[in-house]
């Protein structure tokens, strides 16, 4: 990862302008059989210049830009915390749907 080219861009995430660094790359997922992915690594940087941890953000859709992804797991965040929520707290763990 600390080969790619390192981009740096400001987008309107999570509510409000973030700038992020990220890098990406086209590789093959093990964990899904060998399938292609868009892998895209990602920090967001504060208003001193710290950066957040690393994440990985994967997508099954190659052609998509890292800006897009960026924009496309920022899209559906907002259902994740009622996924933890009826998952966790209503003991709905074993649920497979």
């Amino acid at each position: 990862m600390a080969a790619l080219p390192e981009q740096r861009t400001t987008l309107t995430l999570y509510g409000k302008v973030q700038i992020v660094r990220y890098r990406s790359a086209v590789v093959m997922a093990r964990f899904l059989g060998g399938q292609r992915v868009k892998a895209v690594w990602v920090q967001f940087e504060d208003v001193q210049g710290r950066l957040s941890g690393t994440r990985l953000l994967l997508s099954t859709l190659t052609e998509l830009s890292a800006e897009s992804i960026l924009t496309f797991y920022e899209k559906r965040w907002c259902c994740e915390p009622m996924f933890n929520q009826i998952k966790h707290a209503w003991g709905l763990q074993e649920t497979w749907q």
